[in-house]
């Protein structure tokens, strides 16, 4: 069977109280009820593969010729425990509506919290809190200061030498000219990123490069559900996920700290492609199911597919040539959005570390995942949400 391995990752299924070749069966059938089966283990990679240029054209997607696309796709657990499933996707077209919390909306945000003892113990139990407050403590200072209380990001053990060395600016400028990404367009037109809603939704995956920089970017999209691109979850050399792609939402830089106002969240699970698996130029997009639903708090982006002309669209990630848990924005003019195609150009200020970063419309709908700048060329590229992965990416 795919991915069979006598050799179970890390965490694998022996820690579940089995022992090499014997699976628990809570295990194998973790996602029957999702229509994924579980087919073996594998090792699970540390080191970043190289990135996939988008191919042109992409495999259309199967048809049941029931009113039904075939989408084929890949499930890994943080222990190493894969399964596939051949989804039946309904092609009625869809849309996922952004959220934005109702304490968000306040010209005071956290005045809104004191009292609301429903929202204090539903981010208590998610361990946003330090402690629930008690009765007789402001809740909404108790609030305020838990979320202000997260010190810098703890570096990856084996690479924050690594992390350190590359932090000069001139450190940065030679890592990304190494890559031969050249995907500011024009002049350089990016800001710093806002701290409220949608920000808020957007963050940095975990899984670093091998001089210890964080190299991609998510954006929730529901509770628990972080959109990226395919090549930030799968190593390609490889031929295995990521070990750690836990998320940080809202994730910014304050002076030389980088502070994370919501938590670093574990990985659940994550999707992708079988497609994808397979050849990387094609369907370059994934999603990381966490262990907690912190878009409840946090707020989530919208999705939606359509053709369009003279979008304005907003990008925003984690560029590697600012100091590390930086978030930069910019805003771009996309003359036309062709719906139909796997992929679309866009001139949207990027560079490396913005792999799955988010284009969104007006209405806080992500049209777009930024996969890649195209070396040699003024021209970065993305991938399209087209109705086919709308659909699929909100069945996953």
């Amino acid at each position: 069977m795919p991915f069979r391995d006598n050799r179970p990752g890390p965490r694998g299924a022996e820690s579940a109280g089995g022992s090499t070749g014997t699976v628990p069966g809570d295990v194998v059938t973790r996602f029957l009820s999702e229509g994924f089966r579980y087919v073996g283990r594998i090792r699970l990679a540390y080191e970043f593969g190289p990135q996939p240029e988008p191919a042109a054209s992409q495999p259309a997607p199967e048809e049941d010729g029931k009113g039904n696309w075939i989408a084929k796709a890949v499930r890994c657990t943080p222990e190493g425990d894969v399964y596939v499933g051949s989804l039946k996707v309904p092609m009625k077209a869809i849309k996922v509506n952004s959220y934005m919390p109702p304490w968000m909306k306040s010209a005071k945000p956290f005045a809104a919290l004191s009292g609301n003892n429903t929202l204090i113990d539903f981010a208590a139990a998610m361990g946003l809190l330090l402690a629930a407050p008690d009765a007789s403590d402001d809740a909404a200072a108790g609030f305020a200061a838990a979320l202000a209380a997260a010190g810098p990001a703890p570096a990856p053990d084996a690479a924050a030498a690594a992390a350190a060395a590359a932090a000069t600016a001139g450190g940065r400028r030679l890592l990304a000219q190494a890559r031969g990404l050249k995907e500011l367009v024009g002049g350089d037109d990016r800001s710093d990123c806002e701290q409220g809603f949608p920000f808020t939704a957007i963050g940095q995956i975990q899984v670093v490069d091998d001089t210890g920089l964080y190299i991609c970017t998510g954006t929730l999209i529901a509770p628990d559900k972080v959109l990226t691109a395919g090549h930030c979850v799968w190593n390609i050399k490889r031929g295995a996920f990521y070990l750690n792609l836990n998320y940080a939402p809202g994730r910014y830089r304050d002076g030389g700290r980088i502070i994370n106002p919501w938590g670093v969240v574990p990985w659940k699970s994550v999707t992708v492609f079988d497609s994808f698996k397979k050849n990387p130029s094609t369907w370059d997009v994934a999603v990381v199911t966490l262990q907690k639903p912190l878009g409840s708090l946090t707020g989530y982006m919208g999705i939606a597919a359509g053709c369009g002309r003279n979008l304005q669209l907003t990008v925003a990630g984690y560029p590697q040539d600012k100091a590390q848990g930086t978030c930069m924005m910019a805003t771009c003019a996309q003359r036309a959005l062709d719906c139909d195609s796997p992929t679309n150009e866009h001139n949207c200020d990027t560079m490396s570390g913005m792999s799955g970063s988010p284009l969104w419309d007006g209405k806080n709908r992500v049209r777009l995942i930024h996969v890649a700048g195209i070396e040699g060329r003024e021209e970065n590229r993305a991938t399209t949400l087209t109705q086919f992965l709308v659909n699929t990416v909100a069945r996953w």
